[in-house]
């Protein structure tokens, strides 16, 4: 199992990414909608839910540990139903502190990070492309195992027909 592959249960038939139950108890607080987005996202990305909805108490726990600026946060109950209208989620296996490390020295190499800016870009077309049913490679992982360090030539501009 290479650094960027999950222990995370997998469908058997289609070796397809799902949540496992820690995941699922924080959607289980979620407004539906948000729900759906993220069942359908698993599908295209090894995802872990970080959190969903949170109590004040945990909101106010994150405000005073810094990783929440605000007490009117979407992870709180809203409107009628209580749920939650935020989500937290990354792809798994999760390191933080490679996280950090990689944002500070994009930021350093890249101040106006048009580099994020072009994965975030390729993240859009390749989620509009699953939901119009197309199959497509992109050149930032031609092999398409999101295995990232395993690609000999970038190609960030491509997408093409798989």
């Amino acid at each position: 199992m290479t650094s960027r592959q999950s222990s995370r249960p997998y469908s058997a038939l289609t070796l397809v990414p799902k949540f496992g139950a820690e995941s699922l108890a924080h959607l289980a607080g979620v407004t539906p909608a948000l729900r759906e987005i993220y069942h359908e996202a698993v599908k295209i990305i090894d995802l872990k839910i970080i959190d969903g909805l949170r109590t004040w108490a945990e909101q106010i726990k994150n405000v005073e540990k810094g990783v929440s600026k605000t007490m009117h946060s979407k992870h709180l109950p809203q409107g009628p139903d209580a749920l939650s209208n935020a989500v937290d989620a990354m792809p798994s296996p999760i390191d933080w502190n490679a996280i950090e490390k990689g944002w500070q020295a994009m930021k350093k190499a890249d101040p106006q990070l048009r580099v994020a800016e072009a994965v975030y870009a390729l993240g859009v077309i390749r989620g509009i492309a699953h939901m119009k049913g197309v199959n497509v490679r992109q050149g930032i992982d031609w092999n398409g195992n999101a295995q990232f360090e395993d690609q000999t030539f970038l190609d960030l501009p491509h997408t093409e027909m798989r």
